[in-house]
């Protein structure tokens, strides 16, 4: 997670800083009518780390995407359109524990593929 962190950002600090607390993740792979997409599901220790990795994420498709401007944007979700894609960010709650889900997709494509509700952590 560090090593992802800083190879978006640049930022030895805030890569250090938003990995502390990374409890695992899951990725899935997709296929949509528009083309290929990915969900990343993150788990964290507490909801300040989950909430770290949210921000950062944020910073990294500003940072990549220099005219991204969230088309939605609550204290738990966010999303964008960008280079022909919808990213969508989702801070929330499995089992009792924090969660970021980063789902990105071609536009148009539905951005709902994974319900929280329904995951389940080990």
């Amino acid at each position: 997670m560090r090593l992802f962190l800083f190879q978006h950002l640049q930022d030895q600090n805030a890569a250090i800083r938003g990995a502390a607390g990374w409890d695992g993740d899951r990725f899935s792979l997709f296929e949509t009518t528009g083309g290929d997409g990915i969900a990343w599901l993150t788990a964290w220790d507490t909801k300040i780390d989950a909430g770290e990795f949210f921000d950062l994420l944020d910073t990294l498709i500003l940072k990549r995407y220099r005219t991204a401007k969230p088309r939605a944007a609550t204290s738990d979700s966010r999303t964008y359109d960008v280079g022909g894609r919808t990213i969508q960010l989702t801070a929330g709650e499995v089992g009792g524990r924090a969660v970021v889900l980063y789902v990105d997709v071609p536009t148009g494509a539905a951005t709902d593929v994974i319900d929280l509700a329904k995951v389940t952590l080990q």
